[in-house]
């Protein structure tokens, strides 16, 4: 691990209504690390990234960011305290233009402005600056919610799968690009994906999540055998 712990997840549960989804996740995480976490489709994976940022009330146990109990904070304040959520799919504002949905990451941030280093790292946003979200490729879109995510400037990024109707050759940009973010910004970050090649890429140690728990975890050594991550993965 690269440092002391910035989240610490236990026993977390929650869930839609009354169908419960999460039943008691505990993982910790620390300050400078990529965890990837794998699970076949409905095992918890966007629910427990929802629950860290607040979209979803936990209905027990406790989330710890950089020391201090976030279960009960508000996705605002989450937010500004350096939690970064980039959801699966959408995650623009489609009717504002690339520069707009840019500034819109960065309200509130004291810091100097990030967007003139961002568009360096992802150069393929600079000549769509004045065009509209929703009439970039998915590709484009993916990158941009990236973008606009770190123009906030969080500590913790909170990741769902990148690669979702992305072409391979701006996932392996988009790959190339983080680990160079991560550490330069020294960012840690939370990785919820199918694609195994991403995933062994970027992560330094992978969780398994099954039935809305995390059942195993994997080092990097093993993210190559596939016959292993199926029988982990209970497929």
């Amino acid at each position: 691990m690269a440092g002391r712990a910035i989240l610490d997840v236990e026993n977390l549960h929650a869930g839609y209504g009354r169908i419960g989804i999460l039943a008691g996740v505990s993982f910790s995480i620390a300050r400078g690390e990529l965890v990837g976490v794998l699970g076949h489709n409905g095992m918890g994976k966007t629910t427990l990234l929802k629950t860290l940022i607040g979209e979803l009330q936990a209905t027990a146990g406790v989330i710890r960011y950089e020391g201090r109990d976030v279960t009960r904070v508000r996705t605002a304040h989450r937010a500004r305290a350096g939690i970064g959520y980039v959801p699966q799919g959408e995650g623009v504002f489609p009717d504002l233009t690339v520069r707009e949905n840019l500034r819109m990451g960065e309200l509130g941030v004291i810091e100097p402005s990030a967007v003139p280093e961002l568009l360096e790292r992802f150069p393929i946003l600079r000549p769509l600056l004045d065009r509209r979200a929703r009439m970039l490729s998915g590709g484009e879109r993916q990158v941009l919610a990236l973008a606009r995510c770190l123009a906030g400037r969080p500590n913790l990024v909170l990741l769902d799968e990148p690669s979702d109707g992305v072409q391979p050759s701006i996932v392996d940009d988009i790959a190339e690009r983080l680990q160079v973010l991560r550490s330069a910004w020294n960012l840690t970050i939370l990785l919820v994906e199918q694609d195994l090649k991403l995933v062994a890429t970027l992560a330094q140690r992978v969780l398994i999540m099954q039935k809305g728990r995390i059942t195993d975890e994997l080092a990097l050594s093993a993210l190559g055998d596939r016959t292993l991550i199926s029988e982990r993965m209970g497929l």
